[in-house]
């Protein structure tokens, strides 16, 4: 299930000192393919005046689950974009580990984002998580999956 929310906020005159609260999450299960960068969240925020801040929180819940053989490495990323452009990543690795031979072995790690995001122009900007495997720096992976996710964003008028 995804749950989207606007809130707002008026703490002033007809104009002044909104406040407006926009959210998507979702408990949904997802796979993380090899090589390319998946779209987990997609959120869209309207911008009414120039020069208003965004600004963006996030987490998301990784799953790992390893082959039988002992040693395993695993290199993954989680970015946050506007529209076309990247705003900020966060990279989870883990390099040459061991584990006992013959055994799946399953974790778990958060990866939490936060940007504030300044915009020159008003309208709508399209705000999205995405998350990739890179295969050439990944040993005896079976799964990588995401879970809980959100993405929140509170926007400010200058």
């Amino acid at each position: 299930m995804t749950l989207y929310f606007e809130w707002i906020k008026n703490s002033g005159g007809p104009d002044k000192g909104k406040e407006r609260f926009n959210f998507v999450q979702t408990n949904e299960t997802m796979e993380v393919t090899h090589d390319s960068m998946v779209d987990i969240l997609r959120l869209d925020v309207t911008i009414l005046s120039p020069f208003e801040k965004v600004c963006l929180d996030s987490k998301v819940s990784l799953k790992v689950e390893t082959g039988a053989p002992s040693e395993y490495s695993i290199h993954s990323q989680v970015s946050l974009w506007r529209n076309s452009t990247l705003l900020t990543s966060e990279t989870f690795a883990s390099t040459n580990q061991l584990g006992r031979e013959g055994k799946i072995k399953t974790f778990m790690n958060s990866i939490t984002l936060s940007w504030t995001d300044v915009l020159l122009a008003p309208g709508k900007y399209t705000y999205t998580i995405k998350a990739g495997r890179m295969r050439d720096e990944e040993k005896n992976v079976s799964t990588v999956e995401v879970q809980d996710r959100v993405l929140n964003a509170l926007v400010l008028q200058p």
